[in-house]
C-alpha cells in the first residue's frame, strides 16, 4: 500500500509537470491519496505496524526527519543546479560536469558513513 501510494504521487508530480491536463493526471494521485489514507488507517490499528505513527506525536522525533529530508532535498538541488551550471554556463559535457562534481557525492558518502561511529564517541552537548 505504501508503493502504490508513493509511485502514485511520483506519477501525478510528473504529469502535471507535463504540458496538457490527461484524466489520469488528477486520476491516478487521487486513488493514491486514498491508498494512503487506507495506509495510515490501517497502521494506526496493527498491534505490530510497520510505521509506528504514534511515534510522530513527539516533536523532537518528528523534527529529526523533516531535518534529514530538508537537508537531502537541500544537497540534492545543489547538485542539480551545479551540474546544469557546468553544462550550461561553463560549457562542460555531461561526463566531465560529473566527473567533477564527484568529490562531492563521494564526500557525502563517507561523511553519511563515519557520521554514526562520531556519535558514539562524541558525548551530546547540554
Amino acid at each position: 500500500m505504501l508503493l502504490v501510494w508513493m509511485l502514485s504521487m511520483v506519477y501525478g508530480t510528473k504529469e502535471y509537470a507535463s504540458p496538457g491536463v490527461e484524466p489520469t493526471s488528477s486520476l491516478v494521485p487521487t486513488v493514491g491519496l486514498a491508498v494512503g489514507a487506507a495506509f495510515v488507517s490501517r497502521q494506526r490499528n496493527l498491534p505490530f505496524p510497520l510505521l509506528d505513527l504514534r511515534l510522530f506525536g513527539n516533536h523532537t522525533f518528528t523534527a529529526a526527519p523533516l531535518v534529514l529530508s530538508l537537508a537531502m532535498l537541500v544537497m540534492s538541488g545543489g547538485q542539480f543546479f551545479m551540474a546544469q551550471f557546468l553544462q550550461t554556463v561553463a560549457g562542460y559535457p555531461p561526463l566531465d560536469a560529473g566527473l567533477l562534481l564527484l568529490p562531492i557525492s563521494v564526500t557525502m558518502v563517507i561523511g553519511v558513513m563515519t557520521a554514526p561511529g562520531l556519535t558514539r564517541c562524541v558525548p551530546p552537548a547540554t
